[in-house]
């Protein structure tokens, strides 16, 4: 295991409830200090790094600046982690939780960040 701190993260988005009757929901599109603008059915959620954010008790934190101190991993790794937009293409509003688990287990496993399986499900969807 290259990252084991990670499985705080894992842990935590595996026991998320994610219902319409969760407190805070998983959303790629909002970080923690906006969460209360997500449209999931709970009326509040929000992505990986707000999750990390909350966790350390600083909703104010950027989302890359939380999980890399949640999950001691270096800064880029958590930049690409929560930002994969930047550099794939992958759209937020279509990420699921079901997707980053995936993501996040391979990097804690091999330290690479790989999104391609979100990216291939992505562009299924606007076929």
């Amino acid at each position: 295991m290259k990252h084991p701190d990670v499985n705080k993260i894992i842990d935590h988005l595996e026991h998320l409830d994610n219902s319409e009757d969760s407190p805070c929901g998983f959303d790629m599109n909002f970080e923690a200090d906006a969460r209360d603008n997500s449209k999931h059915p709970c009326g509040s959620a929000c992505c990986i790094g707000g999750h990390a954010a909350l966790l350390l008790g600083n909703e104010e934190m950027c989302p890359e600046d939380a999980l890399s101190q949640f999950c001691d991993i270096p800064s880029n790794d958590a930049e690409q982690l929560c930002w994969p937009g930047r550099r794939h293409e992958v759209t937020y509003a279509l990420t699921t939780l079901e997707d980053v688990l995936p993501v996040l287990r391979h990097y804690r496993d091999t330290g690479e960040i790989d999104w391609s399986a979100v990216v291939t499900r992505q562009r299924g969807l606007s076929d």
